[in-house]
């Protein structure tokens, strides 16, 4: 009875030391096709919260580079765009080495021309964790841009990419 007494006093007092992935850092990287004949690439920094939630932002880079759309005048346009972007992600469902979270993402940036250029991106993620805390992922991007010079407003594609964590403390 007395080792019980001390094994539950151990983790009472030691409960806020432990945590399960509460405030892991990761570095991501992804690439993936987007419809119309397009690439996309993440680089991002994500921060998990309680509930398996987590904030990130980073930078996502968009080409058209398998369709050139051509302008009024005949000439090749090659459609590219650079955006800061946040996104939170919300924990849908936890299984016992993956996660599916729904993704919301607002990027601000510009585009081929020097314009700016707005975003909007609701989508999923599927990540999958492996030994050493790696994480793979598979993300389903939809993305509405405003302000586009060649009319190409909506997006949408799979992305997959690589976590790593961070150690911060």
């Amino acid at each position: 009875m007395k080792k019980w007494i001390v094994i539950l006093c151990i983790l009472f007092f030691f409960s806020p030391l432990l945590k399960a992935g509460d405030g892991d850092y990761y570095f991501s990287l992804a690439g993936g096709l987007m419809y119309y004949n397009a690439m996309s690439y993440n680089l991002m920094l994500e921060k998990t919260l309680k509930y398996h939630n987590a904030w990130e932002v980073g930078l996502d880079y968009y080409n058209q580079v398998f369709s050139h759309p051509k302008d009024s005048l005949g000439r090749e346009i090659n459609y590219q765009a650079l955006l800061f972007e946040g996104a939170y992600k919300l924990n849908v469902v936890r299984y016992k080495n993956a996660n599916l979270r729904f993704r919301g993402a607002v990027g601000i940036g510009v585009n081929e021309r020097d314009k700016f250029t707005l975003s909007l991106s609701p989508g999923f993620e599927y990540t999958y964790t492996c030994p050493s805390n790696i994480q793979l992922f598979i993300q389903e991007k939809t993305q509405f841009s405003f302000w586009t010079a060649n009319h190409s407003w909506f997006r949408a594609g799979v992305l997959v990419g690589i976590k790593i964590p961070l150690r911060f403390n």
